[in-house]
């Protein structure tokens, strides 16, 4: 059985960074061999909150980004997220963003993906089949997604 790995947008968008500062640099250096050469050796998903981030902004390369997790199969969005994402920012785990990094690192630990894939994440070991849906079939959908935010 293949490791699940949850594709975080980080990953899609230092495939296509642009920016020439050393640190970005390296960045699009460590991802893109790590892309085309490991990939297949896991079970790769995303999310619908990973999607709607890539598609904010003005950036160069987005759709080519977005293009590199459309086959991805989806986790969806239960109902246990927002309170997830909510326990998250109460306790100052993460930002007051409900549809920012706390959602993100909700779904990936709500269906315990093998590991989370993106910068300056601890790998967590989890395991719990989820549902599958492609994340191509975002543009016929074009769900979105409701969180309450924690106040």
């Amino acid at each position: 059985m293949r490791k699940r790995v949850y594709i975080e947008t980080t990953i899609p968008s230092f495939c296509y960074e642009t920016r020439r500062a050393l640190e970005m640099v390296a960045r699009r250096n460590w991802t893109r061999p790590w892309w085309k050469s490991r990939r297949a050796q896991f079970e790769l998903v995303t999310s619908l909150a990973v999607i709607e981030e890539l598609q904010l902004g003005n950036h160069p390369n987005k759709a080519a980004a977005l293009r590199l997790v459309a086959d991805l199969p989806l986790v969806p969005v239960e109902k246990e997220i927002g309170a997830i994402v909510n326990a998250y920012v109460a306790h100052h785990v993460m930002p007051a963003n409900p549809k920012g990094d706390a959602l993100r690192l909700a779904l990936a630990a709500f269906h315990l993906s093998t590991d989370l894939c993106g910068p300056d994440r601890s790998k967590q070991s989890f395991r719990r089949p989820f549902l599958h849906r492609r994340a191509s079939s975002y543009r016929e959908t074009q769900t979105s997604l409701q969180v309450k935010s924690a106040r």
